[in-house]
């Protein structure tokens, strides 16, 4: 390592540091009445003895300065509801400065009444950065340096209206456009998404009803369209105060490039379940599902008190990866980015996913768990993909200031129309440490690895860091 390199390279960090200080400082000082406006810096120097990922020969080892300026915007009324965080991610490397970069990471949404009770408009947006082909060098993080990561940005807005007819029904008419894009060559998709729903009103107690219908069409460059179109009618009698069981029947109509051995997605589908409210905390809704691509089952139970948080879930439908860009909730382990979705295409694809959620809270500790099981079936080519893994995490409050956070992550993909199995692991240990009212540090090591069935494509990369966090 060069220290005269490393040293100049952190002096001007620490002068970027105070700059950014002072003028997030006056920015939150001047925020508007009844905004919560918070800023700060986070600023890190880690070690990593692979930054290249590479899984033999000479690896590349470097010191990485970080300084990452940070905004989080609320703001909450009786009809509006916002939410928006950005980080810019600056990365200084001590010897390999040829990969100095900046990165942006945006996540924010919203929801307005314009016209109280009756017109609404929803949006969000996301902008951050993902691997593109799970078959190269996948990466946990922007700190790695390959040549498979990408920018994504994924805006939607979507305005409605609700109608109170009476006390016999309710309308609800919705519209909504995204928008994703990518860095580079990829290929860019958009989505227009318009529903129709009439359910029950209060005039109905023990017997109701509802009827919807959904047209969804995504469009990405050089693909034929995709569209996702379904009608359904159901029923829903309780047959006590909390046990209802309901009915339906309805049509999928969708139109998508497909092979030949895949079923025609157009024909009539069928529903049947039940709805079981043990208590207030808890829920159970499950039942079975007859559809063009095969029978199935959809379960939903929560469980939720004092100190505990349960779900679980199970459902099967058909959809592409530029509606999932736009529900952060369908995401599976979070690595800090996104390495559990498919590489990046718009293939059309049947999806089966299970996922378990459990967190534990006490006076001192929080632990949380999760587990993800997802298999897709494209039908473009027949071809399938299984993802599927679990999270685990612990904070601990061991002291009054000082707190330790454990935390693993790892899955296996059976990657697409092949035998290849590709498993990822992330471990981590980190100490924080509140210093002082708006200002925290903390230090850590994490370990990477990546084992697949290619042995050129496997990596071990160990971290160690220390960072401190000041909230202006």
């Amino acid at each position: 390592m060069n220290i005269k390199v490393w040293a100049g390279s952190f002096m001007k960090v620490v002068n970027v540091v105070l700059c950014i200080g002072f003028l997030l400082s006056g920015n939150a000082a001047a925020a508007p009445s009844g905004w919560d406006m918070k800023a700060g810096v986070s600023a890190s120097e880690s070690y990593n003895d692979n930054i290249n990922l590479v899984s033999t020969g000479a690896k590349t080892d470097d010191y990485i300065t970080q300084i990452n300026p940070y905004l989080s915007i609320n703001r909450k009324t009786r009809r509006l509801n916002l939410q928006a965080d950005y980080r810019m991610q600056n990365l200084i490397y001590a010897n390999e400065d040829q990969n100095n970069t900046t990165f942006h990471q945006l996540s924010g949404n919203g929801e307005m009444n314009f016209v109280k009770d009756i017109f609404y408009i929803k949006g969000a947006a996301n902008y951050s950065q993902q691997n593109i082909d799970q078959a190269a060098t996948t990466s946990f993080n922007n700190v790695s340096v390959t040549n498979n990561r990408t920018n994504v940005a994924a805006i939607n807005i979507n305005p409605y209206l609700k109608f109170r007819l009476g006390n016999t029904s309710d309308l609800k008419l919705s519209v909504d456009k995204g928008i994703v894009k990518y860095s580079g060559s990829l290929n860019d998709s958009d989505r227009d998404l318009y529903q129709a729903n009439l359910t029950s009103g209060k005039a109905f107690n023990r017997l109701g009803w509802s009827l919807n219908a959904s047209r969804q069409k995504i469009n990405t460059d050089n693909q034929t369209d995709i569209i996702i179109q379904s009608y359904q009618a159901d029923v829903q009698y309780k047959l006590t105060k909390k046990v209802s069981i309901t009915a339906g029947v309805g049509a999928d109509d969708n139109q998508y490039t497909r092979a030949i051995s895949t079923e025609n997605p157009d024909s009539e589908t069928y529903t049947l379940g039940m709805n079981w409210n043990i208590t207030p905390r808890t829920k159970i809704n499950f039942g079975g599902v007859s559809h063009y691509f095969g029978d199935s089952f959809f379960l939903d139970i929560n469980n939720k008190s004092r100190r505990t948080d349960l779900s679980v879930k199970y459902k099967e439908d058909v959809t592409a990866l530029t509606a999932t860009q736009f529900d952060q909730n369908e995401n599976n382990i979070n690595f800090n980015n996104d390495v559990s979705k498919a590489s990046i295409s718009n293939d059309a694809f049947v999806r089966k996913h299970f996922s378990g959620n459990f967190s534990l809270k006490s006076a001192k500790s929080v632990l949380k768990l999760s587990i993800f099981n997802e298999k897709r079936i494209y039908q473009t080519d027949d071809t399938s993909e299984r993802i599927y893994g679990g999270a685990g995490s612990l904070d601990w409050k061991f002291g009054k200031r000082t707190s330790l956070l454990l935390s693993g992550a790892g899955q296996i993909t059976n990657r697409r129309g092949s035998s290849i199995k590709d498993g990822l692991l992330q471990v981590s240990a980190e100490v924080k440490r509140q210093l002082r009212k708006k200002l925290s540090g903390s230090i850590g090591i994490t370990h990477a690895r990546r084992d697949t069935s290619i042995n050129s494509q496997d990596y071990r990369q160990n971290m160690a860091n220390i960072s401190i966090n000041w909230q202006l």
